[in-house]
């Protein structure tokens, strides 16, 4: 048994891989970027927390003008 190959081409493609980032800045990048989602969740706690603050205040205030206003005119 004889087996003949045959190429149309006889050139050869060398690929040369380079990585994109070293190893420190690829930490780096991953780095900021968690700080940067880290950071933006602490600000939507304390956004959070800041309306719940403002949001029981007016609810307060509203139900003691209400109970200030009975006695007025209870008293009259």
């Amino acid at each position: 048994m004889n087996l003949d190959i045959y190429y149309n081409q006889l050139s050869v493609e060398e690929v040369e891989q380079q990585e994109a980032f070293a190893f420190l800045s690829l930490l780096g990048e991953i780095g900021g970027f968690l700080g940067l989602l880290l950071g933006a969740s602490v600000l939507t706690v304390c956004e959070i927390f800041d309306f719940i603050v403002i949001t029981v205040a007016a609810f307060w205030k509203k139900k003691k003008g209400e109970k200030h206003e009975q006695d007025t005119h209870a008293e009259v």
